[in-house]
């Protein structure tokens, strides 16, 4: 096992890092609210450790991050304060219960969060209750394990490896499937969300080397970070080769550079 377990704040720390990856996606959404009116206050639904939370408030009068994790909520207060943003707060809520008044919000954005844990139904009905008639929306959520290049390439390397790992940890089973189009919709619109519209949004997350790339996998691993996290250096060593082979034949390869392709659907509409 490893001797080594990273602290709370580490792991978030690290965890800022590896979302700069997901940088690409922010001002797809934020794009899609329009310009902000008035001292409309902006929700950040899962904001995790700040993001996009601390870039729209570069845009926005007053924004609110929100997440169910108190640990990544301080790193998030931390990286506030060093960037001098003082028109950002940040708060612990339950994406089913978010605690705010009714239509106390001007806008609310979601990148990988909202919709995507708990109850999608429930998450939906508290996004409409939050928002301030006519407020837009634009919420990120990936489709399916080919879309994220973490979940994507780790399930392939499953696919290659035995049933385990010569008494490492089991192989984990990858049960959860991302809600449809469809449901998505469903669930917005009964909530009462009008003008849903939903379009595809494409990037590249670019990494210097196969290493660096590598070290993405392992650490945006989403369902198989447990999985990572208790292998021992030597099995860590050999998902690592393995990784380093569907790289090389799968993805875009220039040079020693690595391009791993990525895409979401973007669902956007008003109160």
């Amino acid at each position: 096992m490893n001797d080594h377990p990273r602290s709370p704040v580490s792991s978030a720390r690290e965890h800022a890092l590896r979302l700069a990856k997901l940088a690409a996606v922010t001002p797809a959404l934020l794009d899609r609210l329009g310009e902000p009116s008035g001292r409309a206050r902006l929700l950040d639904l899962g904001c995790g450790v700040g993001e996009p939370a601390l870039t729209a408030a570069r845009r926005w009068p007053a924004v609110v991050g929100c997440d169910q994790d108190g640990q990544a909520l301080d790193v998030a207060r931390e990286r506030a304060r060093a960037q001098g943003l003082d028109n950002v707060e940040f708060c612990q809520v339950s994406f089913e219960h978010l605690g705010f008044e009714d239509a106390s919000a001007g806008a609310a954005i979601s990148r990988f969060g909202l919709l995507m844990f708990g109850d999608g139904e429930i998450g939906a009905r508290e996004l409409a209750r939050v928002l301030a008639p006519g407020a837009p929306f634009a919420v990120a959520l990936w489709s399916g394990a080919d879309d994220n290049p973490a979940v994507r390439l780790g399930l392939r390397t499953l696919e290659r490896m035995p049933g385990s790992l010569d008494g490492g940890p089991a192989i984990p089973a990858l049960s959860r499937v991302p809600a449809s189009t469809s449901t998505v919709t469903s669930w917005l619109t009964n909530a009462g969300m009008r003008r849903v519209e939903t379009a595809w949004f494409e990037w590249d997350a670019e990494f210097p080397d196969t290493e660096a790339a590598i070290d993405y996998l392992q650490e945006a691993g989403g369902p198989l970070q447990g999985f990572y996290a208790a292998l021992t250096n030597e099995q860590r060593d050999a998902v690592r080769a393995i990784q380093r082979e569907l790289i090389l034949e799968q993805e875009t390869c220039s040079g020693s550079a690595v391009s791993l392709r990525s895409r979401c659907r973007i669902v956007s509409g008003s109160r």
